[in-house]
């Protein structure tokens, strides 16, 4: 049981770490469905162009549009007409439309949630270490177990999603809102970015928040 144990409250989450941190550089974001040995296994059939993994993770969130996008635009009514929109913007394939506002609306939710600016890596005041207005300070924080902790990894470690222009050469899988926002990106605009957009929307509105309000009921895994 001690060895049990050890695995679950060490191994196990640092595991995890890795494992979310490798779809984050991807640009992908887990859902409460998804078998994260099966994510693991796709990572490493191709791991440099992500092929198998970004087909995988399309048909899968495909097949969970309905559901999630009702899900999120319900419990978001005041984001109402603009959430909708932007899945209208989907469902019709104007992917020029659908991830800028997805990417807007996730910025946005993020904030109200826990007061941090998820797309930002923060300016640090003298002698701070961690810059109190990321998503970094706030996981660092928490007074939860290491294994929810793990599932947090892609807020602690944000570089792929904070990352500048010159740096986001370095995450080519991964969507820049920067570049796209700020037009530096023409070539963003296509049902694989979609579904990425849609799927961290997902992840900071189900698994983030489920995590902040401290909800008992996570038994996924």
């Amino acid at each position: 049981m001690q060895s049990l144990k050890q695995l679950f409250e060490k191994d196990l989450p640092n595991q995890y770490k890795v494992l979310l941190d490798e779809l984050a550089l991807a640009g992908w974001y887990i859902d409460y469905g998804l078998a994260l040995p099966t994510l693991a296994e796709l990572l490493l059939l191709d791991y440099h162009n992500k092929t198998y993994l970004d087909s995988y993770l399309t048909k899968y969130y495909k097949t969970k549009i309905k559901g999630l996008s009702k899900n999120i635009v319900s419990s978001y009514p005041t984001r109402k007409n603009i959430l909708e929109a932007a899945f209208k913007a989907h469902s019709n394939k104007i992917y020029e439309l659908s991830i800028p506002i997805m990417l807007g609306q996730i910025d946005g939710i993020c904030y109200d949630l826990i007061e941090k600016d998820l797309f930002s890596k923060g300016r640090r005041k003298k002698n701070e270490s961690i810059p109190s207005n990321i998503p970094q300070h706030w996981v660092e924080e928490l007074q939860i177990d290491n294994f929810r902790i793990s599932f947090l990894e892609p807020l602690r470690n944000n570089k792929y999603l904070a990352a500048n222009f010159d740096e986001s050469r370095e995450y080519p899988h991964a969507l820049n809102r920067n570049k796209i926002l700020h037009g530096r990106d023409l070539e963003y605009a296509n049902e694989k970015n979609s579904y990425k957009a849609i799927s961290l929307l997902n992840y900071i509105t189900t698994i983030v928040t489920d995590i902040k309000r401290n909800d008992g009921s996570m038994t996924w895994i």
